[in-house]
């Protein structure tokens, strides 16, 4: 009785909520980037229509994350991340994403959608002698 008054009707409200996101983010995303998130449940859309890979840096305690953002945007390859109030408490603590702009894309009661850049390098003035 439960499953049918309680577990079916939530599960079906987060797959709708999931294919949500995915549609919202389907319209920003560019084929052949990186999400980086602690889950990944929600970004399996994006995986198989858009080519987007998923990094989870959890898995080797954000070892790797550095070197992968640089290989991404060496390669003009777009980066985001899916900002969770966890993943925002690690990014703060870690000081993760430092040397990026972060550019925000989406946002909802989950969390934020954001694209890492690097920032513009500023020209130096020339003087004259």
């Amino acid at each position: 009785m439960v499953t049918f008054s309680h577990d079916f009707p939530r599960s079906y409200g987060l797959r709708m909520a999931r294919a949500e996101l995915s549609q919202s983010l389907a319209r920003v995303v560019q084929d052949d980037s990186v999400v980086v998130t602690i889950t990944a449940h929600q970004f399996y859309d994006l995986l198989v229509n858009h080519r987007v890979r998923i990094a989870l840096p959890l898995r080797d305690d954000f070892e790797g994350l550095d070197a992968l953002v640089a290989f991404y945007l060496d390669r003009d390859q777009a980066v985001y991340v899916w900002i969770t109030e966890f993943m925002a408490n690690e990014i703060r603590q870690r000081q993760l994403f430092n040397t990026y702009a972060v550019v925000p894309l989406y946002e909802d009661r989950y969390g934020r959608f954001v694209q890492l850049v690097r920032p513009l390098q500023k020209r130096g003035s020339k003087s004259s002698g």
